[in-house]
This record gives structure tokens, C-alpha cells and sequence, in this order.
């Protein structure tokens, strides 16, 4: 079953709203909380994955989208576990999501609920 790009946007979206809220949670809490470091990391593999199924006319005509780096955390994140530092989620999940939440809201704004 394939997923349309509008789909897998939706998929990277609520991926990062559901970063954001472990960002809620503060930085000490993420360092000692084992579940809010496995959600990140699983959040951010499905951000990685769906920015891999994008189509190329997508990513031809949103080309600020940042899949490569996407790709490359998902496949640290799936290939090398054990390289993924906490200190690298979180600088992740603080610096790059809000960035990437940005990007799409220029090149695909958010659908109507």
C-alpha cells in the first residue's frame, strides 16, 4: 500500500508535533527517561523513512525539504542504534525539527482540520 506525498508530509507533521511535546518535557527529564529517548528516536526514524518515499517530482519542485539528512539520521538511527547519542537526539529534536516544521509550512501549508 503506497502513501501519496500530501500523506507522508502528514506523516513527517505529526511525527514532529509528537517531538515537540518530549521537548515539553525538558532536557533533564529526556536524559534519564529511556522512553522519551526511544520516542524520539522512533519519531525520528519516521520522519527519515517518509522523506525517503517522497516522490521526486515533490521533492523537484520543494527542494528546501531536507531529505538527505533525514535519511542518513534514519538510517544511523536503524543501522547504528548504538551511536545514537541522547545529547544528538535532543540537539536534533531542539534545533533541526523546528526548522524542518518551517520548510514544510512554506512549501506545504498545514491541512485543514
Amino acid at each position: 500500500m503506497s502513501r501519496s506525498d500530501t500523506e507522508r508530509v502528514a506523516d513527517i507533521r505529526a511525527a514532529c508535533s509528537r517531538l515537540a511535546e518530549i521537548v515539553k518535557l525538558g532536557r533533564e527529564e529526556f536524559d534519564r527517561n529511556w522512553l522519551a529517548v526511544s520516542a524520539a528516536s522512533y519519531e525520528l526514524a519516521v520522519i527519515g523513512e517518509a522523506m525517503a518515499h517522497l516522490s521526486d517530482e515533490f521533492l523537484k519542485t520543494h527542494s528546501s525539504v531536507p531529505t538527505r539528512k533525514a535519511k542518513s539520521l534514519r538510517n544511523l538511527l536503524m543501522h547504528e542504534y548504538f551511536r545514537a547519542e541522547p545529547e544528538i537526539l535532543w540537539d536534533t529534536i531542539v534545533s533541526d525539527i523546528p526548522d524542518l516544521v518551517r520548510i514544510l509550512d512554506s512549501v506545504s501549508p498545514p491541512a485543514e482540520c
